[in-house]
């Protein structure tokens, strides 16, 4: 254990929030709507969603039948170091090549690292098939170099869905995760950082980074009183909703 000065450091947030009863995507939508009793009082919410709503990570089971799904790699494997690659491509030069990447990002990529591509001169959504697309070789490009995972905005995979499909399946086949939907980019200041894709494991990295700002939960009566108090609700939550939800895909 190490003690690391958080207030030296920014903490950058990615993630798109999640609005109930707003689609910002227009093909993710996240709905709500209450359920009401005889005399109109209120008797629960029921909930619609689409299952890749907002920012999230997705791995082999996606695309490839019997590939690895999110819970067959390591927690350790949704963080490390991170390499942002800025770039400029206008609309009238669509195509991004092995050779622009590694010139992008080849003097600082090294093995095991997550990569964020962000495209500082974007169209709008309405225009993307107008966006800068990658060629199937910037899929080799990062799968030779072992990336862990690859996040990009503003860029598509390929130049039609074929196209995508063929650069996503080799990044997948080869472990490489995508991170969808992310946001707020244009904050990232530096080429590197340390990207952290589980909202859930902040607290663990709280007690690696900084032990006694957590160290409550565990010598004290109330946190230890909290953590079971969570544990015990967590457990029924969880068993309570496999008893009413059944998912059909």
């Amino acid at each position: 254990m190490f003690n690391i000065d958080l207030n030296a450091y920014r903490v950058v947030d990615l993630s798109y929030e999640v609005v109930p009863n707003d689609d910002p995507f227009g093909d993710r939508p996240f709905l709500t709507k209450k359920g009401l009793l005889a005399d109109g009082s209120e008797k629960d919410i029921i909930v619609e969603t689409h299952n890749h709503v907002g920012t999230h990570v997705e791995a082999a089971s996606h695309f490839i039948p019997g590939g690895k799904s999110l819970d067959d790699y390591p927690v350790m494997h949704y963080m490390g170091r991170c390499v942002l690659w800025p770039f400029l491509f206008p609309g009238d030069t669509p195509e991004i090549s092995a050779a622009d990447i590694e010139v992008g990002l080849g003097d600082i990529l090294n093995s095991g690292d997550i990569v964020i591509c962000r495209n500082d001169a974007p169209l709008p959504r309405s225009q993307m098939d107008k966006w800068p697309y990658f060629t199937h070789e910037v899929a080799e490009w990062l799968a030779e170099r072992k990336v862990r995972m690859l996040g990009a905005q503003g860029v598509r995979f390929g130049p039609d869905l074929q196209q995508c499909r063929r650069f996503e399946g080799h990044l997948m086949a080869n472990e490489v995760m995508l991170i969808e939907r992310l946001g707020h980019l244009n904050q990232l200041e530096k080429r590197e950082s340390f990207l952290i894709a589980l909202p859930f494991l902040e607290g663990f990295i709280m007690f690696y980074l900084n032990p006694s700002y957590m160290s409550a939960l565990i010598t004290t009566v109330p946190g230890l009183v909290m953590l079971f108090m969570a544990m015990i609700l967590m457990t029924g939550g969880g068993l309570w909703l496999r008893q009413i939800v059944n998912i059909d895909y």
